[in-house]
């Protein structure tokens, strides 16, 4: 992966900008070992950097695992081949039971109910965001908290298996339209996405450690504004010994280099992101128009 999409100092920058095809890697016929991918491995791959679609293959929401993420999809949603407990025992089978049996829906299901019940329909897609209102803090509209002199730093792995990055730089996207440009929205506010970071800078296989803290505190105590960051690597190379990161603008365009899929740059949004008076938004591409109130 990094030998295909990874930059001069051999990490991958933006994963949107990697072309990077599963395909090129399948075994030959009738082989299957630990150096290439199988035809339907290939398959399953290509659906995670995909991300969740609809029978009409239209993703309910922005993008899937991002490239550079292989390395901690275990114990997320992979495990051993000789696990027989498999998929009850990874974390996202135990979150998304416990999302949508007790969480997710104004009446919870049946009791009976198995996470092979759902399946990725807009109108199961709808239902299920119904209530964000009250289980999510996704509203763009962050004018109050500025006006009374707040400052936020925002701040994800783009190695995220967990949390997905693409929907992060999409929610800060709108906080930027809200605001009335990139420029106004750094007078409080700052996005760094993080090179080598998994789920909380950890997620099984840590590359990068964090301290956002302090810069935060220096905005709000000293009004120093946070510029690029260094992000030390937890195991520095003679070479490469921190990763630095400037604030991320998520409406400049995103070039794709190579002629592959980019699976993690092409995707259609069918979905919305919130209900009632907060955020909708519509994704063409990697395009996303967002506005507040109710669907048009």
């Amino acid at each position: 992966m990094e030998a295909k999409c990874g930059n001069a100092q051999g990490y991958i920058a933006d994963p949107r900008n990697c072309d990077f095809n599963p395909a090129s890697i399948q075994c030959p016929a009738g082989t299957d070992n630990s150096k290439c991918l199988t035809q339907a491995q290939v398959a399953v791959v290509v659906k995670l950097y995909q991300g969740p679609r609809d029978p009409q293959g239209q993703n309910l929401y922005p993008g899937g695992e991002p490239y550079g993420s292989e390395l901690a999809w275990t114990p997320w949603f992979v495990d051993p081949a000789a696990d027989t407990a498999w998929p009850g025992d990874t974390i996202d089978y135990g979150a998304a039971t416990g999302m949508l049996e007790d969480l997710a829906f104004r009446r919870n299901p049946p009791a009976s109910f198995k996470l092979t019940d759902w399946n990725f329909s807009l109108k199961n897609y709808q239902e299920l965001t119904a209530l964000n209102g009250l289980n999510d803090s996704t509203d763009p509209n962050l004018s109050a908290f500025a006006k009374a002199g707040g400052k936020i730093v925002i701040w994800q792995g783009f190695a995220d298996s967990a949390i997905n990055p693409f929907g992060t730089i999409n929610y800060y996207k709108a906080v930027v339209q809200e605001a009335g440009g990139f420029a106004a929205s750094q007078r409080f506010s700052r996005l760094y996405m993080i090179p080598g970071g998994y789920h909380c800078l950890g997620g099984g296989a840590p590359q990068v450690t964090a301290d956002l803290l302090d810069p935060l505190m220096s905005w709000v105590e000293k009004a120093t504004a946070p510029g690029a960051q260094a992000f030390p690597l937890t195991a520095p190379t003679k070479t490469l010994k921190a990763i630095t990161v400037s604030p991320m603008n998520p409406a400049a365009p995103v070039t794709v280099n190579g002629s592959g899929p980019a699976l993690n740059a092409s995707y259609h949004w069918a979905g919305h992101l919130l209900h009632g008076n907060e955020l909708w938004c519509d994704v063409n591409g990697m395009e996303v128009t967002c506005r507040t109130g109710a669907p048009r």
